[in-house]
């Protein structure tokens, strides 16, 4: 009876977790869906002369 207890505790504090979780990312996708904080037409300035390439999707790597 004592681990039966214990299982649903478990299962109750990650179905809570999962319901916070949905719950936050919720209002974050209805944000990107939007697209009012992108700017799609700036252009982005060369560094030294050189036009930027990314070679990472995080960080942008300038080479010249």
């Amino acid at each position: 009876m004592d681990r039966n207890r214990q299982v649903n505790k478990v299962v109750h504090f990650l179905l809570t977790l999962l319901i916070m979780f949905a719950v936050s990312i919720a209002p974050a996708q209805a944000l990107l869906k939007g697209g009012t904080w992108q700017e799609l037409n700036s252009v982005t300035g060369a560094v030294n002369g050189t036009a930027p390439l990314a070679d990472g999707a995080i960080i942008p790597l300038y080479q010249g």
